[in-house]
């Protein structure tokens, strides 16, 4: 946990959620723990050397329809590890899981604010994905 922790934190430095909301470490770990354990917030773990360099995390919405729609949480993979093979085999991991799940669709909002945006957004086109709908956001 504490090196899937520090990912996190990582992650949150990032991603333009510091603009707007405080980070929270104890929320994190109790938040991500809990998911994981009881299997609302699948990870799938890059490790390389037995060190964590990457996630991605997802969970199965099924407030709609028969079968469920997986829906991205986040993603991140270590700045050293990016442009590799890594982060492409993160997104094809889950995409079989969301299949063995009996998933029908795959949504994954993309924050427009982050530095690697561009690359991410590439990345999930070369996998079959397109653009559907629109991010919002206001502070309050």
């Amino acid at each position: 946990m504490p090196e899937l922790l520090e990912l996190y934190r990582a992650f949150y430095e990032e991603a333009v959620y510091k603009d707007f909301l405080e980070y929270d470490e104890e929320r994190v770990d109790a938040t991500i723990f809990a998911g994981i354990i009881n299997d609302q917030r699948p990870h799938i773990l890059a490790i390389v050397d037995e060190s964590i360099v990457g996630f991605i995390s997802y969970w199965f919405d099924r407030t709609f329809s028969k079968e469920p729609c997986m829906v991205l949480l986040e993603f991140y993979v270590h700045p050293d590890f990016r442009r590799s093979a890594l982060g492409r085999g993160l997104l094809g991991l889950a995409i079989q899981e969301g299949q063995r799940e009996g998933a029908k669709a795959f949504h994954a909002p993309v924050a427009s604010g982050m530095k690697e945006v561009r690359s991410l957004v590439n990345m999930f086109m070369k996998a079959g994905f397109s653009p559907f709908g629109v991010m919002m956001r206001r502070g309050l």
